[in-house]
């Protein structure tokens, strides 16, 4: 009596069906609701001795609160608000982009069985999104911020660019290098198995 082969999809498959639309609604939601009238930044290095102190830290407009760790400006220009959305909005775009790729990778092998090479192209291009996007996403967010901070500060009290290069997310990478060598076993596997068929 054969026994029924369970399903390789069935733990991630059903997850990703349910938890997909629910993310890119959420990206979707994060990307428009990002920024507002109010633009406020957070430097955990900076502090404040006292009220004396405080002329020859901010920029005229700026206030401040938690000994000077939280700072905004009320009624920012275009420029300050597009920083501010620039804080948020790769990070929702990033996550939500991965999440329609690993859709469309269950789907793909849902659709075209484990060993057809469009399930190795969607694993390859997941990588690349976590890998690629992430250094491009954390950068670009660490650029916004640190951008945000320079421009509510007076130049002594400014921030460097050393935020941008110590953003670099190493565990996005390692993930999406991780895809990346699945995706090759994948596509091997794939390659054997066409092999296989075609001489039986």
């Amino acid at each position: 009596m054969r026994t029924k082969t369970a399903n390789p999809l069935a733990p991630l498959g059903t997850l990703v069906s349910l938890l997909a639309p629910m993310a890119l609604l959420f990206t979707v939601f994060g990307v428009l609701a990002s920024g507002g009238r109010d633009v406020c930044a957070v430097n955990d290095s900076l502090s404040i001795g006292g009220p004396d102190t405080v002329s020859g830290i901010f920029k005229p407009g700026v206030s401040y609160s938690n000994s000077g760790v939280s700072m905004c400006v009320h009624h920012a220009g275009p420029g300050l608000r597009l920083l501010d959305r620039m804080t948020e909005v790769p990070s929702y775009l990033l996550y939500g982009g991965a999440a329609l790729l690993l859709w469309l990778f269950v789907q793909s092998a849902r659709r075209h069985g484990p060993f057809a090479r469009s399930n190795a192209r969607w694993l390859r291009s997941l990588g690349w999104w976590l890998a690629g996007g992430g250094v491009l996403a954390a950068s670009a967010e660490a650029f916004a911020h640190t951008s945000l901070l320079r421009a509510m500060l007076l130049p002594d009290s400014a921030p460097d660019w050393r935020g941008v290069v110590e953003a670099f997310p190493v565990p996005l990478v390692v993930t999406g290098l991780g895809l990346l060598t699945m995706a090759r076993i994948l596509r091997v596997g794939t390659a054997m198995h066409e092999d296989l068929e075609g001489t039986v």
